[in-house]
């Protein structure tokens, strides 16, 4: 386990020991990083632990985020030329 402070290590070895590619690694360490976990994610270090609780700003522990989409109700198409609805008359 990693404590606060610590250096993570190097994305060739984690994804080495993880058995994936590097750009996997890379995109997971943002990730970690837009959650606060980590720090100093940046090419050619590796990232450092977070010296505090960051609390997940994304993912299934994230609180529900406000929105600005509303509903409305739903209205009937417009009716088009010529097409009234109705059968028409012999």
């Amino acid at each position: 386990m990693l404590r606060p402070g610590r250096r993570m290590p190097t994305r060739a070895r984690l994804a080495a020991e993880s058995g994936v590619e590097r750009p996997a690694v890379r995109q997971a360490l943002r990730v970690l990083q837009s959650e606060r976990l980590l720090t100093d994610v940046s090419k050619g270090t590796p990232a450092t632990v977070a010296a505090g609780p960051g609390g997940a700003l994304t993912g299934p522990s994230a609180p529900p985020l406000p929105t600005a989409a509303g509903l409305a109700p739903r209205t009937p198409p417009p009716s088009r030329p010529g097409t009234s609805g109705s059968t028409p008359s012999a």
